[in-house]
């Protein structure tokens, strides 16, 4: 990824692989460009130019690709970080985010906000872990959600008086069954496990919705 503008002092990767270094211009060059050399090289000695705008080398106009133009940013090797690492400031940032600290919204890449490419989303819920990853689960309890609102209504239970306690006993009917090695319900044809993972998730949304209820009071 190559950020723009070049800034001058900084290295950066040329087309042919090169690690080159951006230098002052001198009086006899574009405002527009800077040299481009590598670091052991004398400063007015065989050096390219490239516009500061677009990291291409001088050659009298624009256009086209040249085995000196920059492509990347160079980035030493201290400033990589390892995938492990990434993953723990991840989960660091979710924690802090969920104990009511403010943390600033970062590229999971390192990415500057204004590179091109950047997205400020590490350390942010990723749905498509548990959507993707669990699809074919999900799908087997959309069965019995779809079949609980023809028997009864829709989302009628979020109206049910004690759900949390009967939703809970509903669960337990169901695990016992399964373990009593009947695996799918007589009534539904559909399997203990998936009953239970609804009952878990009317349970779980109806402890959230009275946890947030309790906090607007």
């Amino acid at each position: 990824m190559l950020t723009l503008p070049i800034v001058v002092g900084k290295k950066y990767v040329r087309r042919d692989g090169v690690v080159v270094e951006a230098k002052e211009a001198h009086a006899d060059i574009s405002a527009n460009c800077v040299y481009v050399g590598r670091e052991e090289e004398a400063i007015c000695e065989g050096l390219t130019h490239a516009y500061i705008d677009t990291g291409k080398i001088w050659a009298g106009e624009r256009g086209g690709e040249d085995s000196n133009d920059l492509v990347a940013d160079y980035i030493e090797s201290h400033e990589i970080k390892s995938r492990e690492q990434k993953s723990a400031d991840y989960i660091n940032a979710y924690l802090n985010e969920a104990s009511g600290s403010r943390i600033l919204e970062a590229d999971p890449n390192g990415l500057h906000p204004n590179s091109p490419g950047a997205k400020l989303d590490a350390g942010k819920v990723r749905p498509s872990l548990v959507l993707g990853g669990f699809a074919r689960a999900l799908w087997e309890v959309s069965k019995v959600g779809t079949y609980g609102a023809t028997k009864y209504t829709d989302n009628g239970w979020m109206e049910v008086a004690d759900g949390d306690k009967r939703y809970d006993d509903a669960k337990m009917r169901h695990w016992l069954k399964e373990k009593m090695g009947e695996k799918c319900d007589k009534d539904t044809n559909l399997t203990h496990l998936a009953h239970e993972a609804w009952n878990a998730l009317a349970r779980l949304d109806l402890h959230i919705r009275e946890t947030e209820n309790e906090q607007r009071k």
